[in-house]
């Protein structure tokens, strides 16, 4: 049968519950090729987040050319497969400042293709998903990125996300030639389940 590799390529959530899939993803980082680091950094998170006393952040970078292979982010997060009618809502938040209202001038890159959420299904054609919303936390100064249903919405995905999605992973592969290599995210959504930081970090 077909993979589907649908890429939702991320520069915001309103969630539902994740059917037959409660608490069922982890965030484990990586990285590979020259520049690049994904780790959990204290003190680099979204401040006053319930249950992350250290403040944990996913520290992206890739500080090298895009066109080179390498790349950071996060390795598939679903523990078992899914149905796709079932995903509703994929969104992380990226950091920002209180009283800075312009989108990237206080944040790391994130532009229409990275970092963004990989999503593969085992039904269908290859399809990209482009970008959907941004919108800011006027306490904390940081920028929620959200994808909600219908995907079919996005240019390139008119078919929507079908059959069981068995990977959902986040990449960051755009470098220094676009913009400064690196970002940091928080609070990685699926629906309504929250991974704000590392494993046993909390």
């Amino acid at each position: 049968m077909k993979k589907k590799l649908v890429l939702i390529a991320l520069v915001t959530l309103t969630t539902l519950p994740l059917a037959g899939f409660a608490g069922a993803f982890e965030v484990d980082p990586f990285h590979f090729g020259r520049g690049c680091l994904a780790t959990w950094e204290r003190d680099a998170g979204e401040p006053g987040q319930k249950g992350d006393l250290k403040q944990f952040g996913l520290y992206l970078q890739k500080h090298t050319a895009s066109a080179d292979f390498a790349a950071a982010g996060v390795r598939n997060m679903l523990i078992l497969p899914m149905p796709a009618a079932s995903l509703n809502t994929l969104a992380f938040d990226i950091s920002g400042f209180p009283g800075e209202t312009n989108f990237g001038v206080a944040n790391g890159y994130c532009g229409a293709g990275s970092p963004r959420f990989n999503v593969v299904s085992d039904f269908g054609e290859d399809a990209t998903i482009g970008r959907k919303e941004k919108t800011q936390d006027t306490q904390t100064g940081w920028w929620e990125i959200r994808f909600d249903m219908p995907f079919s919405a996005f240019p390139g995905c008119e078919s929507g996300v079908t059959g069981n999605v068995t990977s959902i992973s986040i990449v960051f592969d755009e470098g220094t030639d676009v913009g400064p290599g690196n970002v940091v995210i928080d609070n990685i959504r699926i629906n309504n389940e929250v991974v704000g930081v590392p494993r046993g970090g909390g």
